[in-house]
């Protein structure tokens, strides 16, 4: 499961072509901005994750979107610059704490280049898009995966139990063994019941009360996390996985789940069915 940018995040990656208006000064790049505070920090590079409040608004001062008022920041990571000038370039102007605005011709925002719907009748064509925008938090991927690490490692401690480890830095302790049962190997296809909680127990998804959910072990079917946790696992057991977020849903996170979730699944293997071998060919 991928999580897809919403307007706001196209828009970012938009084309400034005005010159100088309202007091706006003109990159290198050709951006328009303004920059109200300017801290010392060290600048946001790509890769970064960021944490932003953003108000989004047209020429006519009608407010698209207001994080303020959704009650938390927008989450981004800055990926490599699309096109001179956009809005990846601006957050590299910016560190922590850091608050401009930008204005951005309504046309590139919405141009077939982005995969953008057709321009809004409310939006008029030639107007500019100001994001008024103030830095709330920014990571370094080392730094995040750093923070999940010590997450996990306290909740393993935390939890006094004797969970096993594997070279990935997955978790997990078999809670009913099954010493018989089948082993789960890639490609075979299992049904599952399972729970996910985050890592302070809050419940995201769950089986319980349907049918077990039914998969192919392999990559790009679930998350990379399930495929190595079910390779460790029986027909008939059941265990508790900790899953670290790189094997999870990463920096972006995904709909209930906030970016950089190590994840926790209680999981029971109910049925394995082996991969069919494929068919030995005939002699020539």
């Amino acid at each position: 499961m991928k999580v897809k940018f919403a307007v706001v995040a196209l828009a970012l990656s938009g084309l400034l072509f005005a010159c100088n208006k309202d007091g706006y000064k003109k990159s290198d790049s050709g951006l328009l901005y303004k920059i109200y505070t300017d801290n010392k920090g060290e600048k946001i590079k790509e890769g970064d994750f960021v944490k932003v409040n953003l108000i989004y608004k047209t020429d006519s001062d009608s407010v698209l979107l207001n994080t303020y008022k959704m009650g938390r920041p927008y989450e981004l990571i800055i990926q490599k610059s699309m096109f001179k000038g956009d809005m990846m370039d601006a957050f590299k102007m910016l560190c922590k704490d850091d608050s401009a605005s930008f204005k951005i011709l309504a046309d590139s925002i919405f141009s077939p280049k982005f995969g953008m719907q057709k321009m809004p009748p409310f939006i008029k064509a030639g107007s500019y898009l100001t994001f008024v925008i103030k830095i709330v938090d920014v990571k370094t991927k080392v730094a995040m995966d750093a923070e999940a690490t010590k997450a996990v490692d306290k909740f393993v401690t935390d939890s006094k139990l004797a969970f096993n480890k594997t070279a990935s830095g997955l978790r997990y302790l078999v809670t009913t063994p099954a010493a018989a049962g089948t082993p789960v190997k890639l490609g075979d296809t299992v049904k599952v019941h399972y729970t996910g909680k985050l890592l302070d127990g809050t419940k995201f998804d769950s089986s319980e009360g349907r049918a077990p959910f039914e998969l192919p072990v392999q990559k790009g079917v679930v998350i990379d996390g399930w495929v190595e946790a079910l390779q460790l696992l029986k027909k008939g057991e059941k265990a508790t996985v900790v899953i670290p977020a790189k094997l999870a849903y990463g920096e972006m996170g995904n709909g209930p789940i906030p970016p950089n979730s190590p994840l926790v699944f209680d999981l029971e293997i109910v049925d394995v069915k082996p991969a069919t071998a494929a068919p030995v060919s005939a002699a020539k």
